[in-house]
């Protein structure tokens, strides 16, 4: 122990009296640790990590999937109906649904999400609540008192962690529902993508009591109602294959039309709705190969480091051998000074984890949508930091073994490993460099995308009228009293049912001309607007009218289109006066109106223009969801607390959600694609940086250790610009050999990009070509300044000390 306290001791002394070797060797390797734990943190929250379920490999999710349309849906009741009869293969099932509640609080009121769930979903999941008792079947049954079950998350933040909880009243969407339990703090529902997380779980049939417009759809015996998600709890000795053929044979006898079957899923591919699963798994890949790069530029450069590092500490090693030093004593004193290393690199690591860890909880891992995560460190990401300690431990110590090999095989060895790893270093940095370059492309691309509108200085804000219970009547009441409340302090107010871009996918089937009862079904986009819409986005009107206050249910229906609508119904014709028909609707509709198109879908998802429609907000069936828009004067933040004022005096029960500015809302729709850009860059000028000292180093301890020759070539004539040339030459070699061979790392990240990222286009060539002469250049230019030693030598006084 006093041997290894003396060696602690010089160990940090040495350190300390190089701090630019210690720093180049510290840092780099933090950051390798902080990104791989903050990254294998993020894969096991995702992929991995328990969301509090019993013996979740008997868990199975099913949906159908249409072969027509290839692609998943969710369930009707009466699939759940009819799965849950499979007693031979399932232990439990049930059906849940989730959507939005409002929660009244005192005198105001709050959105919140609500899952409902049947009778058996407590059960089928294996979840216990952490306080009072689960939903039960009899809680299910018609004419059941409302009762509840609250998230942990609700119990913390509302109720102080109080068991008075229990037997508590709380208002849902105007009913009185009595708190029974508290879930488990580590639970937020099955679905880790069905993002914001529930608050409370409630019976599905109290669904009828608080939406009764929900009730009139007759939603448990219509197939077509493809609305729950349908959880099973497999029988014992019972294999996901085996329920598959039960559910084959079901979807035979059961389904509507041969196009639809059901699919089985294991937990863990439970997680996500499996059109979601595999964007989330291939941004978790590039997030992965980020690392890696980031990893291997770490140790590379490390390794760079301390082979110039042993060489330049030969006569200390030649001395304490002479002196009797074994092996295994200075592998002591080697493992000591890398344990050292890896000690401080894994202290600094842990801030930079936790930097990581919060940046990415902002991720939309899954198509512009957040995951409910929990990214706080476990056992398992904290034992894999210790084992890559360890081996860092072990692998800096192995390498300080080197000088005991023969001086001349380990010293042209050196040189050559010291070229393959700046080689290497260079490769890495040509790979996230093109991708980076890639990401850039595609994110001026986007930013410089036309809109079609002007989305600068207007605030959006989200009221839920459905959720509230709010009659037809008061609904169109409302809207109206608040445009009109907006107005007299801002000019410029208008609402819609969608806010542009959106990701949502609705559509109505129409048909042109349909007085003959003849002529095709075209789907298009719509949106339900209100009068001042178009002025306040600045959509121009090409022709005809925009949509006007007038336009309610007492007037006649009308529609206005976008250009590209206008021609898929008619074209080459004037659709103005024109009426065409909406499947569901009893009447047809005119067209007044020809707005210039404009984005209605995110930038990444397509270049082309989408058909729309558009129809007056307070014309056009129940108003449910309703998105502000306000333009205002200066910061449109500032305009919250005076909204938020302006809908509580007209309307108390609905609380306002969703506020943000709509250049905010575009920009979501680019975050996937910013977030790997931020990644992808910061590895890149990591790799660069590193790869450039890795050459500098490596150039200037060669002009040390050929000191003597180039004293020699001096004395005798030689000029010393042709020297510094001769190794910038040697430099740009060297980025050129690590460029070439990181293009097939290249070729495979940019197509791991466009592969995982929607919006991502192809790389051409020229980022290839532009990124090695990127390197080649800054090679030579390190090598060179490394180089410009040879200035500073003196023949004489080397020769003489020789």
């Amino acid at each position: 122990m006093e041997s290894i306290w003396r060696d602690a001791r010089f160990a940090a002394r040495l350190l300390r009296s190089n701090p630019g070797f210690s720093s180049a060797a510290v840092v780099p390797l933090a950051l390798a640790i902080g990104c791989t734990g903050a990254v294998l943190t993020l894969v096991d929250a995702v992929l991995f990590r328990s969301t509090g379920i019993k013996d979740p490999a008997r868990i199975a999710a099913v949906y159908t999937f249409s072969r027509s349309q290839e692609r998943y849906l969710s369930n009707s009741y009466a699939d759940f109906r009819d799965i849950g009869l499979l007693h031979d293969a399932l232990d439990s099932s049930a059906a849940y649904l989730r959507s939005s509640l409002n929660v009244r609080t005192g005198e105001a009121a709050e959105q919140m999400n609500g899952e409902w769930v049947t009778g058996d979903y407590f059960r089928a999941a294996g979840v216990m609540p952490a306080l009072g008792r689960a939903l039960t079947p009899d809680d299910d049954r018609p004419g059941a008192p409302p009762v509840a079950l609250a998230s942990y998350t609700v119990w913390e933040n509302r109720y102080g962690r109080s068991p008075s909880i229990l037997g508590r009243v709380v208002w849902l969407d105007r009913v009185p529902f009595t708190i029974v339990g508290v879930m488990p703090k580590d639970y937020r529902g099955m679905l880790l993508d069905w993002y914001p997380d529930p608050a409370f779980w409630l019976p599905l049939r109290q669904i009828n009591r608080m939406q009764p417009n929900f009730g009139t759809l007759d939603y448990e015996n219509r197939r077509e109602m493809q609305m729950f998600m349908i959880l099973a709890r497999l029988g014992p000795g019972v294999s996901i294959s085996q329920l598959q053929a039960r559910l084959d044979m079901l979807a035979a006898r059961v389904a509507s039309s041969a196009d639809l079957h059901f699919v089985a899923f294991p937990a863990l591919e439970a997680r996500f709705f499996p059109a979601y699963r595999d964007a989330t798994v291939h941004f978790l890949w590039i997030l992965i190969a980020v690392t890696v790069v980031a990893v291997a530029v770490a140790w590379v450069n490390l390794a760079t480091l301390l082979l110039a590092r042993m060489e330049a500490r030969r006569r200390e090693i030649d001395a304490r051998r002479a002196l009797g030093a074994t092996p295994g004593r200075l592998f002591q004193q080697f493992a000591i000074e890398s344990s050292i290393l890896a000690a401080c690199s894994c202290a600094l690591s842990l801030p930079i984890a936790f930097a990581i860890s919060v940046w990415m909880r902002g991720i939309p891992v899954m198509g512009g949508s957040q995951l409910s995560l929990d990214l706080s460190p476990d056992a398992r990401a904290l034992g894999i930091a210790v084992l890559a300690v360890c081996v860092t431990c072990f692998g800096l110590s192995l390498l300080g073994l080197l000088p005991f090999r023969p001086r001349r095989v380990a010293s042209r060895r050196r040189v050559a490993w010291r070229r393959v790893f700046t080689a290497a270093q260079v490769a890495c940095a040509m790979a996230v460099l093109v991708c980076a370059s890639l990401l850039a492309q595609t994110m001026r691309h986007l930013d410089h995308a036309s809109l079609g509108f002007d989305a600068s200085g207007i605030l959006l804000a989200s009221l839920d009228l459905y959720s509230a219970n709010v009659p037809r009547a008061d609904a169109d009441r409302i809207v109206r009293s608040i445009l009109s409340e907006i107005r007299e302090q801002q000019p410029q107010a208008a609402a819609a049912s969608d806010v542009i871009p959106t990701v949502m996918r609705t559509t109505l089937v129409v048909r042109p001309d349909s007085e003959s009862g003849e002529g095709p079904w075209k789907p298009l986009a719509f949106n339900r607007v209100s009068d001042g819409y178009f002025d306040l986005l600045r959509i121009p009107v090409l022709s005809g009218r925009a949509i006007l206050a007038a336009d309610d249910r007492s007037s006649q229906p009308v529609a206005v289109l976008n250009e590209s609508a206008a021609a898929r119904l008619w074209p080459g014709e004037n659709p103005l006066g024109r009426h065409l028909w909406i499947r569901g609707e009893p009447v047809d509709r005119e067209v007044v109106g020809v707005v210039r198109d404009a984005r209605h879908r995110p930038l990444v998802v397509s270049e082309a223009a989408t058909p729309c429609l558009f129809l007056p907000l307070l014309q056009s069936g129940t108003v449910g969801g309703v998105n502000l828009h306000v333009r205002t004067r200066g910061d449109p933040l500032q305009f919250t607390g005076g909204l938020r004022q302006i809908v509580a005096r007209v309307v108390k029960e609905v609380p306002v959600y969703g506020v943000q500015t709509m250049q905010d809302h575009v920009e979501s729709g680019t975050q996937q694609i910013r977030a790997a850009a931020e990644a992808t860059a910061a590895v890149s000028a990591l790799s660069l940086i590193l790869a450039l000292a890795g050459i500098f180093a490596a150039q200037a301890y060669e002009v040390v250790r050929r000191r003597k020759e180039i004293a020699i070539r001096i004395a005798v004539g030689a000029d010393p610009r042709g020297v510094i040339a001769r190794f910038a030459l040697q430099g740009v070699l060297a980025g050129a050999f690590g460029a070439a061979a990181g293009i097939v790392p290249a070729i495979w990240g940019t197509e791991l990009l466009r592969g995982s990222i929607q919006g991502v286009g192809a790389s051409g060539e020229a980022s290839f070509v532009s990124a090695a002469l990127a390197l080649a250049f800054a090679s030579g230019a390190a090598a060179c300044a490394a180089a410009m030693r040879v200035a500073h030598i003196r023949p004489a006084e080397i020769l003489r000390a020789q």
